[in-house]
């Protein structure tokens, strides 16, 4: 594996390593690319650079199993999932350079693309993966008030709408002052910021039990940093690749919440 690529960096030179984590952009499942002509979304660069990639790194023999998020089990030729309106079987019946530029699970255009050849493992955990995007919806709702919030912090008559609503959905008592308000929102979002980071830990456990010599992961983002050091603690040589387009995504917004309660 050299260093630099078409597609992307490796963030350390090895000949070989056990597991090959890729971060990536990903798509909400439930939003459908099948439209003809093909929507262009900010995810295309991103998740194009990665299948290119993993195809080259298959073909040379240096990837003999892919490990990806949001289903469990493996995935087979006859597989019956379906993300973003597309299946294994769906997939197949494209032509490469259509199947190439398509949007969906990366895991779905590789057995298209590979069929028995390449093992494709759905690492994760369908009940985490629902507390985690509940928990996602929680903390969109709650930073919407905390950056209103601050927004008019010198605007009381503004602001005290926000907090009302705040105290309302957190259930305090009416004589809560505004300040206490405030506090508690930000102890919710603390809250569920823990509670999001103990989730995404719980789901890299499954993805460690599912790599195995010479696999690479795709994951997104957030996961990264936490399944490279349980990858690493298991015994296993890891390196990152970090593919081109990779930008945005549930990172991006654990990062606002960290930063706003910061500010207050």
């Amino acid at each position: 594996m050299v260093s630099n690529s078409a597609y992307g960096e490796l963030t350390e030179l090895r000949s070989q390593a056990d597991v090959v984590v890729i971060p990536q952009w990903h798509l909400s499942p439930n939003e459908d690319t099948q439209a003809n002509p093909r929507p262009k979304l900010p995810q295309s660069l991103n998740q194009i650079s990665i299948y290119n990639q993993l195809v080259e790194w298959v073909d040379a023999g240096q990837i003999k199993s892919v490990v990806v998020e949001g289903c469990e089990g493996e995935i087979t030729e006859d597989s019956p999932l379906k993300f973003n309106g597309w299946t294994v079987q769906t997939l197949k019946s494209l032509s490469e350079d259509d199947r190439n530029s398509t949007l969906t699970q990366m895991g779905l255009k590789l057995k298209a693309h590979y069929g028995p050849k390449l093992p494709v493992l759905c690492g994760d955990d369908l009940a985490l993966i629902q507390k985690h995007q509940l928990l996602l919806s929680d903390m969109r709702g709650f930073i919407g008030f905390k950056i209103r919030i601050n927004e008019f912090k010198n605007q009381p008559l503004k602001r005290k709408d926000y907090v009302a609503t705040v105290r309302e959905l957190l259930k305090l008592r009416p004589e809560t002052t505004d300040e206490q308000v405030i506090t508690a929102l930000n102890q919710e979002l603390q809250s569920k910021v823990d509670q999001f980071e103990t989730i995404v830990k719980e789901r890299n456990q499954r993805f460690v039990a599912a790599s195995a010599p010479r696999s690479a992961v795709v994951i997104g983002a957030l996961h990264v940093a936490d399944l490279s050091q349980q990858l690493r603690a298991s015994g296993k040589t890891v390196v990152t690749f970090r593919p081109l387009g990779l930008e945005g995504g549930e990172s991006e917004l654990i990062n606002q919440i960290r930063q706003l309660l910061k500010e207050n």
